[in-house]
């Protein structure tokens, strides 16, 4: 599901510099053996969102287009909608991918919000009202844990795991139901000290002071 790191593991070898975004990722490249200096940077999406400030006001942003999830979109499309009728407290949004293999079930969720796909600075306004967000994106795992919003992740994995079970819970269809009930009750809480793992919004910043080091002398 990731296909991407081949491109990273192929681009590490020729490596001079290695900007990490977590401990993690550094620690991979040490296991891997691979050559070039190393620094934790953080992720530079997060950038981006210094200064914004959360104000829940009983949304819910959902998000659903990887490719593992298309065989069962269906599955995923009957427990949205479940959820959705159940709390209807709460008002969800979805931002619907245009591909056409999601589109065509569009008709399940009956009390879902289906609008546009989103810009990204729309994307982050909507996302700072939510109560919780419901996604299968990684980027957005990682936003959503800056900005401490729980995230339920539609997947049976994750590459982003510094914030499973912290900011963030993998869930199916047959327990999406129980887990959003676990987060309407406040039984699924961020930790009061937590740090996110991805930064703390200045990673452009630390690289460009890196960089400047390292061809300045």
């Amino acid at each position: 599901p990731y296909p991407e790191e081949f491109n990273r593991r192929a681009i590490s070898l020729m490596a001079d510099i290695h900007l990490c975004p977590t401990q993690g990722n550094i620690q991979h490249l040490y296991d891997e053996k691979v050559g070039g200096e190393k620094f934790i940077v953080g992720n530079t999406v997060l950038d981006n969102l210094v200064g914004i400030t959360t104000q829940k006001q009983n949304k819910v942003l959902i998000t659903l287009h990887r490719r593992e999830n298309l065989d069962n979109i269906e599955e995923w499309f009957e427990a949205l909608n479940n959820v959705a009728n159940q709390y209807n407290h709460l008002e969800f949004y979805y931002p619907m991918h245009p591909n056409p293999q999601i589109q065509q079930h569009k008709n399940k969720l009956t009390n879902v919000n289906i609008i546009e796909p989103l810009n990204h600075d729309d994307l982050i306004n909507l996302m700072k009202t939510c109560n919780f967000i419901i996604t299968d994106s990684g980027g957005i795992q990682e936003e959503a844990s800056f900005l401490k919003i729980p995230t339920l992740v539609c997947r049976d994995s994750t590459e982003r795991t510094e914030t499973l079970n912290l900011t963030s819970w993998l869930v199916a269809p047959d327990n999406l139901v129980s887990f959003v009930e676990m987060i309407d009750k406040n039984l699924l809480k961020i930790p009061k000290n937590y740090i996110c793992p991805y930064g703390k919004g200045d990673s452009s910043r630390l690289i460009l002071e890196i960089l400047r080091r390292y061809y300045n002398g």
